[in-house]
This record gives C-alpha cells, sequence and structure tokens, in this order.
C-alpha cells in the first residue's frame, strides 16, 4: 500500500507504509528479550555455585550435584543458538524498517539530507561510522517527521529517547566484546601452567567468578534495557510516521474532493 502526495511541494512524491515493518522489529525484541533473561538461568545458578565455593574443584563437584544442573545445561544449550538466530533476524528487520523510515522522510524532507536511505543499512558494518552514524540517521528521522507535520515546535518531542537507545546498544556491544576478550583472557594469558596447581585453580577460580558476573550483567542490560530501549524509538518513531502519513492522506483527499 502506497499513497501519492500531491500537495505543493511534494509533487510526485510518494510515502511508503512502514508499520508492519515495525511490527516484525518489535515482535523479534519481544523473543530476543525473552531469550536473553531465560538464558539469566544458567548465569544465576552457575555464580551462586561459583560464590558458595572456595575453588574450582569444589565448584564443579558443587554444580554437578545440584539437582537442576542438567536443566540448567539444556537451557544454555537451547537459548545459546536461538538468541543467536534471533539477533540475526533483529539486525535485518531493524535495517529494513529504519531504511524505510528514512527513505519516507527524503521524499518530504524540506532541505537536502546528508545520507541517502541506503546510509540505514551500510552504516551499520563500517568500523568507525557504525560507532555514531546510525545514531545520527535515527535523530535525523526523527527531527525531519516532526519538522513535517503540523504540529506547535512546542510541543515536539525530544530526541532523548534516540540517546538512550543508542547509550544502552553501545555499552551492551562493548561488553559483550569484553566477555567475548576476557574468555580468551581467562584460558590463555596470564596464568603459569608451570606453577602449583593450587595457585593455578585459584586463579582461574577468580577469573571465572567475573566472567559470571559480566554474563549476568550482560543479559540484563541487551534482555531488559536493550530491547526496552529500542522498542521506544520503534514504538515512537512509527507513531510519528503514523502522524505524517494521515497528515498526508488527509491532504490528498482535500485535493481531490
Amino acid at each position: 500500500m502506497s499513497l501519492e502526495i500531491i500537495d505543493d511541494g511534494f509533487q510526485e512524491k510518494r510515502l511508503r507504509e512502514n508499520a508492519q515493518r515495525a511490527k516484525s522489529v518489535i515482535t523479534v525484541l519481544y523473543v530476543y528479550g525473552a531469550l536473553q533473561l531465560v538464558a539469566l538461568l544458567p548465569g544465576v545458578a552457575e555464580y551462586i555455585a561459583l560464590s558458595e565455593s572456595e575453588n574450582i574443584s569444589e565448584f564443579s563437584q558443587r554444580y554437578a550435584e545440584n539437582s537442576n544442573a542438567e536443566l540448567w545445561n539444556a537451557i544454555d544449550l537451547l537459548t545459546s543458538p536461538l538468541s543467536m538466530i534471533a539477533s540475526i533476524l533483529l539486525i535485518v528487520f531493524w535495517i529494513m524498517w529504519m531504511r524505510r523510515a528514512y527513505y519516507n522522510i527524503e521524499q518530504v524532507a524540506q532541505s537536502t539530507l546528508p545520507y541517502t536511505n541506503a546510509a540505514c543499512a551500510w552504516s551499520w558494518f563500517v568500523p568507525i561510522l557504525n560507532l555514531f552514524l546510525p545514531y545520527l540517521l535515527m535523530r535525523r528521522i526523527w527531527k525531519e517527521t516532526q519538522d513535517n507535520l503540523n504540529i506547535n515546535e512546542r510541543l515536539k518531542e525530544s530526541d532523548a529517547v534516540i540517546t538512550l537507545w543508542w547509550v544502552v546498544y553501545i555499552g551492551g556491544s562493548i561488553l559483550v566484546s569484553s566477555i567475548v576478550a576476557y574468555s580468551i583472557y581467562i584460558t590463555y594469558v596470564g596464568i603459569d601452567m608451570e606453577s602449583p596447581i593450587w595457585i593455578y585453580e585459584d586463579v582461574y577460580y577468580n577469573r571465572l567468578k567475573t566472567l559470571s558476573i559480566l554474563g549476568i550483567i550482560s543479559s540484563v542490560i541487551q534482555g531488559l534495557f536493550g530491547c526496552i530501549a529500542a522498542g521506544m524509538v520503534v514504538n515512537k518513531v512509527s507513531g510519528l510516521e503514523k502522524m505524517l502519513w494521515e497528515q498526508d492522506r488527509e491532504r490528498l483527499t482535500s485535493q481531490t474532493v
């Protein structure tokens, strides 16, 4: 479904429906968030076992003897690949939705935009640029959509929700990268394999405990705060798009009467 814009200044411009893409993003966000929160269960169980143990050997025994150990392992094995699939789908749907939203503001923008809607795709994958360009593009979508609505300047909403979303996203990404790096460090770096076994186990035990805490924090940030912030952005922008769509539909109707 599309809408022809025939009002002055919008000749031969066309807005494209984006509500269904927004719904797809929200759906995948729910799934991804739920998987991240479920993945907390084995992580918390592992941390509790670590906290109640004095060394790695005691932890291994305590965790193995836990009546829910098999359940935690099954959850971990199940949620890991499903989370990976959900994250890939989320990336795809988010880019599709964001690109369509940017395309629509290209149709109504009063000034030349610094990028085309294609930037909403490639900006996520270019090193350095992916640290700030998607954020700037989303802010542009937010600003241009409101600028083309017939609303009082004082009633325009702040883009603070965009900033919140990006801070959480960057923070979560840094944390995930830190976990991957620390996972490598915990196994291969800084432990003298010729040192007494009790020293080796003590160092490894403390590092494993730190890694467990980082995993829990990551799941909370990405599964709870990240999904909530992203959902707020999608809902807010979709609401503005709907207003813009209805405004131009009314304009079209008035031109044909």
